[in-house]
């Protein structure tokens, strides 16, 4: 309930003075756009363009394809934002709202943030994909940004990405026939030692008769 509370409290003071200060950008991007059923998808939530500020907090909802992908699990960077542990980052993560509906967010409360640079890690989310073959799509509906003053940093977050779901690959020719040809020389090699070996018993067995 306080996790609730907070972040909406965080949305609320965010929205308020959006107006008032530097641009941003927030997108997601996945380590692949295709995966096969079963295998894990994670997708990166990068912050760029914050034009030198110092990020405090963020709030990000997103909507995805719960048809295709099941949500795992998040995991926010506490390397920008403080140790989670000592109590320097306060989690406010609602985490899976619903259905194809997650939220994740976190707030520093460190007064020593480390230099960020560049595109930024702010935490990665991991799906993974159901038994389909199809595309389903992760969008960002909601975005927020919070320096480390608290003051709010506005955002462009209107990406969308899509993530194809692909059969498990067949073999290919080349190697069913190498594999086939292998199994060959093994058979042929097989089959020849015993031929040997029994010519050997027998010659001696007429020496010794003899």
């Amino acid at each position: 309930m306080f996790r609730k509370i907070f972040s909406i409290v965080l949305f609320a003071v965010l929205l308020i003075g959006l107006s008032d200060s530097y641009g941003a950008k927030i997108e997601l991007m996945p380590y692949s756009d295709e995966v096969y059923p079963g295998n894990i998808l994670n997708l990166d939530i990068i912050a760029s363009e914050f034009l030198g500020e110092n990020i405090g907090g963020f709030d990000v909802f997103i909507k995805y394809d719960y048809n295709v992908f099941s949500f795992v699990g998040y995991n926010i960077n506490t390397q920008i934002l403080g140790d989670l542990s000592a109590g320097e980052v306060i989690d406010v993560s609602l985490g899976e709202i619903s259905h194809g509906y997650l939220n994740i967010g976190a707030v520093s409360l460190s007064e020593s943030l480390p230099e960020q640079n560049g595109g930024l890690l702010l935490g990665s989310l991991e799906f993974i994909a159901l038994p389909v073959e199809n595309t389903g799509f992760f969008s960002i509906t909601e975005a927020l940004l919070a320096n480390k003053w608290g003051d709010p940093i506005s955002v462009t977050y209107n990406n969308e990405i899509q993530i194809t779901v692909r059969p498990v690959p067949e073999p290919s020719f080349k190697m069913l026939y190498s594999l086939m040809s292998i199994m060959g020389l093994c058979g042929l090699v097989l089959f020849r030692i015993p031929k040997k070996t029994m010519s050997k018993y027998k010659l001696k067995y007429s020496w010794g008769g003899h």
